[in-house]
């Protein structure tokens, strides 16, 4: 794996594929390669020559040419371009193509090809192809479980600050280190991270080594000159809570004015120029109230917004939900498999209606995937956690995800390198192992595609990991 940048482009090399982010403005995407002449041209980039081909790349993207998928496989060593095959290559039969292009390419600027037709990581993993990055590429940093709101479905329990929070000097020596694993993407979360002290310095830190650098935020502190610093320190998105209308949001927030607060910062950040994207928490009591938010978030210029059903956990923690015998939602936050499959088809024909600029998404079930018009069965759904990306505590604690709290190590004990590689981290991967899934999932016609759904949902029910999502109406 290799980490290559210009002022423009950040690409990472990995063994199945290449993930590349192009960096214009607050518009960053990330992509894999996978045309015969991408993977080249791709090389010339990050090598600026010619310095033109970042904006026939930056076209590509616009025009949506590259695909999903890459069959291809690219690394760096000794100034030669090496080329791997796939795990996907017994489905693409691209590879053999690129590798052709590429050797027609390579004498004519002077590149010395090797193809190599093992799997780089062939020996570590007895033959068998790994199904996680060789570091991960997303990551999550909770920075102080100090939150001004007293939200009733927190996951995190957050309010006061915990006794054994990281320093400031560990979070900067924490921040140091996923650089060094280059990661592509990190969010700063909390509590509210806001009010975690010197978090501008904690900010720089990040944003100078790390191509994007989000920040979760409820949005009251965020004034014009909050705003101003975000930008200057160089953050890439705000993800701002907003569960509903006035009233409700409000009321599930325990605070008052949370709601105009929130509305407020999301005008005060568009005006910089910085990306929004408005994640709300569905749960039985807001089902409307969320859909009278989608054309003023719509208003405001919001790039993306997101609604998320309340998991069982924190606060929101089944002792407080009342579950009946069939497995049915009857308590005060959690709607039931059918309740949420028909939300899930309405909240879809509203964002036809709308037609604005904002996407509007809800989170897929099995698989199933809602954007606007889009409604298809996805393949990229399952769950990510410790095949990409993976969660800090606020104490140092590492876990595949804030809904998942199962430890897999302590950065004040090992290195976060040696955590995504260790024994109990592969013991906890298997938990999203879709051969282990029982009851109705076992023999679900689309259990590859959806892998169960959340885990972590399954065992806060259920006590068991493997028995299929709890929003799962099939």
């Amino acid at each position: 794996m290799i980490f290559r940048k210009t002022k423009n482009t950040r690409v990472r090399f990995e063994r199945y594929g290449g993930f590349v982010y192009i960096l214009n403005g607050t518009n960053q995407s990330k992509t894999k390669i996978t045309d015969e002449n991408e993977a080249f041209l791709f090389w010339l980039a990050v090598n600026g020559k010619p310095q033109s081909l970042n904006d026939k790349i930056q076209e590509w993207i616009a025009k949506g040419y590259l695909e999903a998928v890459g069959p291809v496989l690219l690394r760096e060593a000794n100034k030669n371009l090496f080329f791997e095959r796939s795990r996907e290559d017994k489905f693409h039969p691209k590879p053999k193509i690129v590798l052709d292009k590429l050797e027609q390419y390579s004498s004519s600027v002077g590149l010395n090809i090797a193809i190599d037709e093992r799997m780089f990581f062939e020996k570590e993993f007895i033959g068998k192809p790994a199904d996680y990055t060789a570091t991960p590429l997303l990551a999550t940093l909770g920075i102080t479980s100090l939150c001004n709101f007293k939200c009733r479905y927190c996951g995190n329990d957050s309010g006061r600050r915990g006794k054994e929070e990281l320093s400031l000097k560990e979070i900067f020596g924490l921040l140091r280190e996923l650089g060094n694993l280059q990661i592509l993407k990190l969010t700063l979360t909390g509590g509210e991270p806001l009010l975690k002290e010197r978090f501008f310095e904690i900010l720089r830190f990040a944003a100078e080594r790390i191509p994007r650098v989000t920040v979760t935020s409820n949005g009251s502190l965020i004034d014009k000159k909050i705003s101003q610093r975000l930008k200057k320190e160089g953050v890439s998105a705000l993800k701002i809570s907003i569960d509903g209308t006035e009233d409700f949001h409000d009321k599930n927030r325990g605070y008052k004015g949370a709601y105009q607060k929130a509305l407020q910062a999301i005008r005060y950040l568009t005006a910089e120029g910085i990306e929004v994207r408005v994640q709300s928490t569905l749960m039985r009591e807001n089902t409307g109230s969320i859909v009278e938010l989608m054309p003023v978030l719509s208003g405001l210029g919001a790039r993306v917004h997101s609604i998320v059903p309340v998991s069982p956990i924190g606060r929101a923690r089944p002792q407080r939900l009342r579950r009946s015998v069939g497995g049915q939602a009857s308590g005060d936050l959690m709607l039931s498999p059918k309740e949420y499959k028909d939300y899930v088809l309405g909240v879809n024909r509203a964002a036809k209606e709308i037609n604005s600029k904002t996407v509007f998404e809800i989170r897929p079930v099995f698989g199933l995937d809602f954007k606007n018009n889009l409604e298809v069965l996805s393949t990229k759904y399952k769950c990510e956690a410790l095949k990409t990306t993976f969660e800090i505590t606020p104490t140092g604690k590492v876990v595949p995800c804030s809904f998942f709290p199962m430890e897999m190590g302590d950065i004040r004990i090992s290195g976060l390198q040696d955590i995504w590689v260790s024994d109990r981290a592969h013991q906890i991967r298997r938990v999203f192992d879709d051969k282990l899934l029982e009851g109705k999932c076992r023999d679900c016609q689309i259990r590859k595609e959806c892998g169960g759904g959340c885990p972590a949902n399954s065992y806060a029910i259920y006590k068991k990991h493997h028995l299929g999502d709890v929003y799962c109406w099939k």
